[in-house]
């Protein structure tokens, strides 16, 4: 069963959609997993809720070889096991570490792979024996593993831990080692596939690695395949020497694994593909889960063998489902308002005043691509909405010397764009980035900062009432555009291994303008964190105290008086990365004055995703629990974690999401939001000294 990494990132820690880890096909369906949730789809009906005992994010849904039985398994550890009916007839609690994935081998073996709460912590493969509906544990494999796949009676298993990546062939049966390799220089990636003579890995120079299943125990043989591509999340052998898989945004390709050469080729769904396979029953359909859609691929010719006598470009018709309700990616806390957008271009304003409630989604029917709209049941409703023909990344909010507040929006495309809340008009684009915006700050009466995946940092000064009249040809102007961290192919596997980027590039994830104006404090996947004049364009500062993807930035200005307060009233750089550590520092004197781990507690694989802040509403309130400055904290799996910043005390620690937290934004005094892949929004009050969240 092919599938992918739980954790597989668009961003550091992850964007993840509402479908996760694998699909698992049917003889004439596709089970898909949503949230806590099981769905059937077919061509010709909807998805049909299958119960699940999970009442955690599933991260895994496989089936046996003849679909004699499925699995599950969540973060939280639970696996269950299922007849061909989908009744659960076996469910396993609480396995610790938790759950990576689950496959079966063969009919009746289950394997199950676990990962450690940290990095680096060992990780193992388990073998279940399912039999007339009874479940027994076999053995237990460890190692270092990051995958597996198995065929026949082998089980191949591979690690991506530094300093060697090594390819293990275990026996199915007696669970010995029998086979052990060292790769080469390159990590192994997340796609692979496997029949039963081939096993392809992806490895992250954007190459295919094939070994030769028959003739690994015999002889330590690879051979590499140069394809081009860009990141490989998921492919498979539809023949014995055809691999399929998505080389582009919106062109899949057939390669003869032997040449290396194109067979066919065909256009499906532009999104990211996480899943591909071919009906058994059929051939001619090709099932495709992207990270937006469900889609079902019809040709004229069986995919398994396609017609030589006919052209590369194979023709395609298509039935596109999209139910996944895309990602939460942006949100804001302006005023009154919560403005949150989407993955599928949905921009809704709500009442950020609603206490004791949850902002939730519902199923995407009737509504444009899929989203985050509420239930018509909820009580809660949106104030208003607009929709653009574009994913977005970031938002921003600005109230203009007339009281408008003007939303600005960053898109996957790099397009900037401007929306009026109080007007029916649609967001209109006025400036771009040439590749997707990650982050938008606006900062004053006129500046607004934006940065992309390419490595460069914007300013612009608006005039925001010309802005309007003009529709967007002029009021702005470009003070600065730089490259600031330079995109670049890291010196050595080490480094390579805590890049962090899918691209190899130093993409920017976010930014901020000094309190004075006069700089930019800009992190990036590269692990460093800079400091850039606007006037000159010039790198003042570089910090490379993170060992991975610096994931969030802001400046601080701390009360006068405590600990942290530096002379002038001179603001702190606080950052955060996907090494689990939120650094506060004295940049100018390049001091580290505070570094912060997360707290033991949090379970499961975790990374910081956004932190913000949470500051006292005047620089002297001495009331109880609301004069000191917070962080709060998001990460990949869902928890929200509030400190102290000047003690480091954890207030609260609590998972809110069962998505990664993919936009948190904190205001003056105690509330904050946040949003998910789970496609949940909320807004949270912090109860002072008493470590709860209302949400």
């Amino acid at each position: 069963s092919s599938g992918i990494n739980a954790e597989c990132p668009l961003r550091p820690g992850g964007v993840h959609t509402t479908t996760t880890g694998a699909v698992s096909l049917c003889e004439t369906d596709i089970v898909v997993p949503q949230n806590c949730s099981l769905y059937k789809w077919s061509t010709t009906s909807p998805g049909i809720n299958l119960p699940t005992p999970h009442t955690s994010f599933i991260t895994f849904v496989c089936h046996s070889k003849t679909y004699k039985y499925y699995a599950s398994c969540d973060w939280k550890g639970v696996i269950a096991i299922y007849d061909d009916n989908f009744e659960v007839f076996f469910s396993l609690k609480g396995l610790d570490p938790p759950l990576a994935a689950v496959k079966f081998h063969g009919d009746d073996v289950l394997m199950v792979l676990t990962r450690g709460k940290h990095e680096h912590d060992p990780t193992s493969i388990a073998t279940y024996q399912v039999q007339n509906n009874n479940v027994s544990l076999t053995k237990v494999l460890s190692g270092n593993y990051y995958q597996c796949a198995s065929f026949d009676n082998f089980i191949f298993s591979w690690n991506w831990l530094q300093p060697e990546f090594t390819l293990c062939v275990h026996d199915s049966e007696l669970g010995v080692l029998i086979k052990q390799q060292k790769l080469m220089s390159d990590s192994p990636g997340i796609g692979f596939a496997i029949n039963k003579e081939n096993l392809i890995l992806e490895v992250n120079n954007r190459s295919l690695l094939w070994f030769n299943t028959t003739t690994l125990l015999e002889h330590s043989s690879s051979h590499l395949i140069n394809v081009a591509s860009s990141k490989i999340w998921t492919m498979i052998l539809i023949s014995q020497y055809n691999l399929l898989f998505q080389k582009s945004r919106q062109t899949y390709v057939i390669l003869d694994i032997r040449t290396g050469d194109v067979v066919k080729s065909f256009c499906g769904p532009s999104a990211f593909a996480c899943y591909i396979e071919i009906s058994p029953s059929n051939p001619k359909y090709l099932w495709v889960c992207t990270v937006e859609s469900m889609a079902c691929l019809i040709f004229t010719q069986p995919l398994d063998q396609p017609d030589p006598s006919t052209t590369t470009e194979l023709p395609v018709s298509s039935k596109v489902y999209n139910f996944h309700e895309i990602s939460c990616c942006g949100l804001i806390l302006h005023g009154a308002h919560l403005i949150t957008g989407d993955m599928a271009g949905n921009i809704f304003t709500w009442d950020a005043t609603s206490e004791g409630q949850q902002i939730t989604r519902h199923s995407s029917e009737g509504i444009i691509s899929g989203g985050h709209e509420p239930p018509s049941e909820n009580p809660i409703t949106y104030l208003s909405k607009t929709h653009i023909q574009d994913g977005i990344r970031a938002l921003a909010c600005h109230t203009t010397s007339e009281g408008r507040d003007v939303v600005l929006i960053g898109t996957l495309s790099g397009m900037l764009l401007f929306w009026t809340i109080e007007t029916d008009t649609e967001p209109v684009p006025f400036v771009g980035a040439g590749d997707t915006i990650t982050c938008i700050r606006t900062s004053g009466d006129n500046l607004v900062c934006y940065s992309s995946i390419t490595g460069e940092v914007f300013v612009e000064e608006v005039d925001y009432e010309m802005l309007m009249e003009t529709w967007g040809t002029s009021g702005h102007t470009n003070i600065l555009s730089r490259t600031i961290h330079i995109p670049r192919t890291p010196a050595t596997p080490e480094e390579e291994a805590k890049f962090g980027s899918l691209r190899l590039q130093a993409e920017v994830w976010s930014v901020d303008v000094s309190p004075c104006q006069q700089y930019v404090l800009s992190g990036s996947e590269d692990q460093t964190t800079k400091i850039t004049e606007i006037s000159s364009g010039n790198v003042m500062k570089s910090f490379k105290d993170h060992e991975l993807a610096v994931t969030c930035v802001r400046w601080v200005v701390v009360a006068t008086g405590t600990m942290l307060s530096l002379r002038d009233n001179a603001p702190l750089a606080v950052s955060s990365s996907d090494d689990n550590m939120i650094i506060v520092r004295d940049p100018w004197q390049g001091v580290i004055l505070r570094k912060y781990s997360l707290p033991e507690e949090l379970h499961g694989f975790c990374t910081l995703t956004y932190f913000d802040l949470l500051l006292p509403t005047t620089s002297d309130e001495l009331s109880p629990g609301f004069g000191k400055c917070r962080v709060v904290m998001g990460t990949v799996n869902g928890y929200v974690i509030v400190r102290d910043l000047e003690t480091g005390e954890v207030e609260f620690c609590e998972r809110v999401h069962q998505g990664s937290i993919e936009g948190l934004w904190g205001r003056t005094g105690g509330s904050f939001a946040t949003c998910s892949s789970d496609c949940t929004v909320q807004v949270h009050w912090l109860e002072a000294d008493e470590g709860k969240l209302r949400s």
